[in-house]
């Protein structure tokens, strides 16, 4: 997946803590799991992290030079529309049904197998290049391929995360996942654009067979629980349904969700014009492309450590998503309205760094509200379903964005979406479901308050 396309497959994954008193039950079976197992989850949560921390560095590099030989090549906000769109529209389309996999089968071997296949896709495109230059068909296959193995592998691992993590550290444990994310945007788009300069792309390549394979190798080695389904066997179109009701059921989740997928819709056309607005509308070189993502790196990273820090410290979780997404929405028309010059670009980069202080702050809490709301047996199909929701409109409103970029201008698009998501927020505000999350939410951080001490 190309690497702004991180912006919304981190943004757009869920959060809450127990809205219905019986899953309290669930807090204390956690509580006495780890005390009987001391700091053993802390070794098995960090051993998964750092190894797909260290996989998910090179396969970053991969992707930022892929974005880069997209993007000098053919300057075109087609190419670049098409590249997103090709990357999105598997996990959108195939979420649904991953879902139920997941929670039938074995997440480990679900999770080594998609990185199997991202490490014979990246060989193919390596004997395709021949050491050489990509054709764009061959880029585009290659993309899809790897977005149909994260389509597996996103959600198992999302679903992974609270059984080995206990309920009251898994908005502490989101906050890590969104500082690895960060540090995918840091050194990754400087080696990427160092490697990009130095070695043909197709060789570059070969460093995703490396990250598959750490990433199987740390997969491989962390204990996974297998969690039991309940009930008998049920087919695919079941277990569908019965992931719709449970999300319909849970108090504002659905609502927030459809917010979301509309704040996707508007993002979307402006995220993926984020190259082409350094290099054709400021005039900037490919080093300012990798100063954009790398200051952006460097927020996120920041903003994971403030999620962490203050992870329980708030009574009103959505509160914090909201000004963020406001936060980032501002970041973007402001952005579209700066002059075509340097000092226009100086101050894109510093309000972008900023941004990615905010990006963290919206995501963890939204991915703890879903991960903690619903039982393990079928969370899987429940996160299949939001995925669904959240990035189907990201390919419908890319397919805009190159014809909308060519006749407004790529400063038009960010400004369009600016004002698009502002709106957004102030309609979600407004939905009673959405804001009643907020009121349960106080009473259950003072009672895992309670817990915890």
């Amino acid at each position: 997946m190309l690497p702004f396309e991180l912006f919304f497959l981190t943004a757009l994954k869920n959060e809450c803590s127990f809205i219905k008193r019986g899953k309290m039950d669930n807090l204390h079976t956690w509580k006495n799991s780890t005390n009987q197992n001391g700091s053993n989850w802390r070794t098995n949560f960090y051993r998964l992290l750092v190894g797909q921390g260290f996989a998910g560095v090179f396969s970053a590099v991969v992707s930022y030079s892929l974005l880069y030989y997209l993007t000098l090549t053919s300057h075109s906000p087609i190419i670049l529309s098409l590249a997103d769109i090709l990357g999105f529209l598997p996990m959108a389309l195939l979420s649904p049904f991953a879902g139920p996999w997941i929670d039938r089968l074995n997440k480990k071997i679900l999770m080594i197998g998609a990185d199997v296949i991202v490490g014979i896709t990246a060989v193919g495109l390596f004997i395709h290049g021949g050491g050489g230059k990509l054709e764009y068909w061959a880029v585009f296959i290659a993309i899809f391929i790897r977005s149909l193995a994260m389509t597996v592998q996103q959600p198992t691992l999302q679903s992974v995360v609270p059984t080995i993590v206990p309920e009251n550290q898994l908005l502490n444990a989101n906050g890590r996942f969104g500082i690895l994310q960060a540090m995918n945007m840091t050194a990754p788009p400087v080696i990427g654009a160092a490697l990009y300069a130095a070695v043909p792309i197709s060789a570059i390549m070969l460093l995703n067979v490396a990250a598959a394979l750490i990433g199987a190798l740390t997969v491989g080695f962390t204990r996974i629980p297998r969690t039991k389904r309940s009930g008998q066997q049920t087919s695919i179109i079941a277990d569908f349904k019965e992931g719709w009701r449970a999300l319909k059921n849970k108090t504002g989740i659905l609502d927030l969700t459809i917010a979301s997928a509309f704040a996707t819709f508007a993002f979307m056309p402006a995220v993926s014009m984020f190259p082409l607005m350094t290099t054709d509308y400021f005039h900037g070189s490919l080093m300012q492309v990798t100063l954009i993502d790398l200051v952006w790196g460097l927020g996120m990273i920041s903003g994971g450590i403030l999620v962490g820090r203050f992870a329980n410290n708030t009574q009103h979780r959505l509160l914090p998503v909201a000004i963020a997404a406001a936060v980032l929405a501002l970041v973007f028309l402001v952005s579209g309205l700066l002059p075509r010059n340097l000092t226009g670009y100086i101050i894109f980069t510093v309000i972008n760094a900023f941004g990615g202080v905010f990006l963290p702050i919206m995501n963890a809490p939204i991915q703890t509200l879903l991960q903690s709301s619903f039982d393990q047996s079928i969370l899987g199909r429940v996160i299949g379903l939001t995925t669904t929701l959240n990035t189907l409109p990201g390919p419908l409103g890319l397919a805009f964005a190159g014809p909308l970029a060519e006749m407004i201008g790529v400063n038009g698009l960010f400004v369009a979406s600016g004002v698009a998501v502002l709106l957004i927020i102030l309609a979600a505000m407004r939905v009673k479901a959405i804001r009643r999350i907020n009121r349960e939410n106080f009473d259950i951080v003072k009672n895992e308050r309670g817990l915890a001490e």
